[in-house]
């Protein structure tokens, strides 16, 4: 969930929203905004297979093993310091993700 918050933050401080509020959704709205590295993409995209984030299906999640878990931990710090940026030093063009 702490992902999601950080995109958007950081969404939200740019005037912007996703549709909705998968990874999808989420990923496309802030590289429409900010430029994010295939990498981190392609990693945030994988939670919507593994969450049910906004889910109306009912899936069986999935638990990141360590070097996943390591990934999305470093991704969120990734994120955590392009939403302070964006937040409170009002930079809407951020480039932690890149």
């Amino acid at each position: 969930m702490a992902l999601e918050k950080f995109a958007m933050c950081i969404l939200m401080s740019s005037g912007t929203m996703p549709d909705n509020h998968t990874f999808a959704d989420l990923v496309g709205e802030l590289k429409a905004q900010i430029p994010v590295r295939p990498e981190i993409e392609a990693a945030l995209l994988e939670l919507d297979v593994e969450s049910d984030l906004c889910s109306l299906e009912i899936r069986k999640t999935r638990i990141p093993g360590p070097q996943r878990m390591k990934m999305l931990i470093e991704i969120g710090e990734l994120l955590q310091a392009a939403a302070r940026e964006s937040v409170l030093e009002g930079n809407h063009f951020p480039l932690q993700l890149e």
